[in-house]
């Protein structure tokens, strides 16, 4: 039999990451719209305080560049 994933909704995995506001991260300042790689801590995180989207999520607003 399967067994479900040890693995949550709330535990994101790491990996590249859309910044949705202006952060500082290991020494490093990222502006919106910024690509950055992150942990799963990390990421959660900074999903929770809405600075970062998982990358590929189109935003509501669209582009303007």
């Amino acid at each position: 039999m399967a067994k479900a994933s040890k693995t949550t909704n709330s535990k994101p995995a790491a990996g590249e990451y859309k910044c949705l506001a202006k952060i500082r991260f290991d020494g490093t300042v990222y502006e919106i719209g910024d690509a950055i790689t992150l942990s799963g801590e990390e990421a959660q995180n900074l999903l929770l305080a809405k600075a970062v989207e998982p990358a590929g999520t189109a935003s509501p607003a669209g582009d303007n560049e």
